[in-house]
């Protein structure tokens, strides 16, 4: 919400950024802004840091959407709706088919490290003690709140049997159970005797700083990506300077050469001042 609420702020005052710079300056500025943004992101771990560098890439990404749409309707005319259809798919596409789910595997990678590294013994006597205590909690339980109990007892005991077994946690199997653990707080609250859910307790404390841990490792790993968009975007302004500005193209010829002209006289007319 606090990143969104900075790119709405930016592009509801954008009139003076927009009509003070090109398009492939502000895309180009915009990567290497949200770079460093991502990079300090991946490894601030203070309140302030994090707010520091979520506003830097927060500022970076502002115009990336509206100015890419901006940018194809400007320069590709004659594709009209589906060119803007296309650069917007493939956008989403890449975030919810590539980025995410490589990001997710990074996280969950990181985040096993961090739990077999430290928290080994702790994970292993939570798990000991769920698959101990859940099933007859789960008897006395009604519905989904039996089933959620039931289901952190089962992956439990999974992992509990696999380690008996091979001497080694599980990965994603661990970070899964203690996540059913932790998701079935409130069900073991409502039929414990002292409605409290202290294994929860634990789950929430080994994989909490874990997730976060592999979440900033995850965020490392994107920022050499965005040197490819460096590279491209760089190139398309360094083509337009050399060519003596951005142009936009239009989709009658007569008009784009008019606009050539007109622009031309311009140039010619600052050279002479």
């Amino acid at each position: 919400a606090y990143i969104n609420g900075i790119m709405a702020m930016l592009r509801y005052y954008s009139e003076a950024t927009v009509g003070r710079f090109s398009p492939t300056l502000i895309l180009l500025a915009g990567t290497v802004v949200s770079a460093a943004g991502l990079l300090w992101l991946s490894y601030a771990q203070a309140t302030g840091a994090i707010f520091l560098s979520a506003t830097l890439f927060a500022v970076g990404v502002a115009y990336f959407w509206p100015t890419m749409l901006g940018l194809v309707a400007e320069r590709i005319p004659r594709s009209g709706a589906l060119g803007l259809g296309l650069m917007g798919g493939t956008g989403m596409a890449v975030v919810g088919l590539v980025t995410t789910p490589l990001m997710g595997d990074i996280t969950d990678e990181y985040a096993h490290e961090q739990i077999t590294s430290e928290n080994t013994q702790q994970v292993v006597s939570t798990f000991r003690e769920a698959a101990k205590t859940y099933p007859a909690m789960a008897e006395k339980a009604e519905g989904n709140f039996a089933q959620q109990i039931r289901s952190a007892a089962t992956s439990a005991q999974e992992v509990v049997s696999n380690y008996e077994n091979t001497g080694t946690l599980p990965a994603p199997q661990t970070a899964n159970a203690l996540r059913a653990i932790i998701d079935s707080q409130v069900a073991v609250e409502s039929v414990s005797s002292g409605g409290s859910a202290p294994l929860a307790e634990q789950a929430s404390g080994i994989i909490g700083p874990a997730d976060n841990y592999g979440g900033r490792v995850a965020f490392r790993y994107v920022v050499p990506f965005t040197g490819l968009l460096i590279f491209i975007f760089g190139g398309l302004w360094w083509r337009d300077r050399r060519r003596g500005g951005y142009r936009k193209r239009s989709v009658h010829r007569s008009d784009e050469m008019g606009q050539e002209k007109t622009e031309e006289a311009q140039a010619e007319a600052r050279a002479t001042k």
